[in-house]
């Protein structure tokens, strides 16, 4: 680690010498810098070196603090390594430069299920699905509302995570989690008739844990 530390101080040196040498204000040369480390870092990110990637979006920050992009890059490479805790620090920062960014709020969500801190998440995915149409970035709604039903699930509010799970499959009728995870919901409802159904159409769909559930309490 301390190899790539060394590489990226080297190199945003460097470059901060050769936009000098181009006559740019010294605001100008370190964001310039700090654009070119975090094309870098993606690069880094999509070859799955997070480690490296996290070393060169940190110079990248340390020469302009103002771009969520940087912190947001960092949140997902450190959530990759599952360093938790510090992704959480660094996607509270983006949250904190753009609010209303649905895929930060998505990240964030995911930091938290992660955490198992599943109230934290499902107002995350909230926020995401409330501010989706007028954020840059699009994200994957169904995905958001099934994950939000996985923390009602969790937070057992039943009622909830079944109306989730529910609107996932009104679109998406194929996705035999969603049917195996409804199925559970109903079983806590008491409604033992709509959970088996959902355990024989998850099997239908493909779901190969279902079967157990079926014979444990649909016989």
């Amino acid at each position: 680690m301390i190899r790539f530390v060394l590489i990226a101080t080297l190199w945003s040196l460097s470059f901060a010498i050769y936009c000098q040498d181009q006559g740019l204000t010294e605001f100008e040369a370190d964001y310039q810098a700090s654009l070119a480390l975090y094309e870098e870092s993606k690069l880094l990110i999509a070859e799955e070196s997070y480690e490296q990637a996290i070393d060169f979006l940190q110079q990248a920050h340390e020469f302009y603090k103002g771009s969520s992009d940087y912190t947001f890059a960092a949140a997902f490479a450190l959530y990759k390594l599952d360093r938790l805790k510090e992704a959480a620090k660094k996607i509270q920062w983006s949250l904190n430069l753009e609010p209303f960014q649905s895929d930060y709020h998505v990240m964030a969500g995911n930091i938290a299920y992660k955490r198992m801190i599943y109230e934290d998440a499902a107002n995350f995915y909230s926020k995401a699905l409330q501010y989706q149409d007028s954020s840059e970035v699009a994200i994957d709604d169904l995905g958001c509302i099934y994950n939000r039903g996985n923390c009602f699930l969790q937070l057992e509010q039943f009622k909830k995570a079944e109306s989730d799970f529910s609107e996932v499959l009104t679109i998406d009728s194929l996705n035999y989690m969603a049917f195996h995870n409804r199925a559970q919901t109903r079983l806590r409802l008491n409604n033992l008739a709509g959970a088996c159904e959902d355990f024989r159409l998850a099997i239908n769909a493909g779901s190969e844990i279902s079967g157990k559930y079926l014979l444990k309490y649909c016989q």
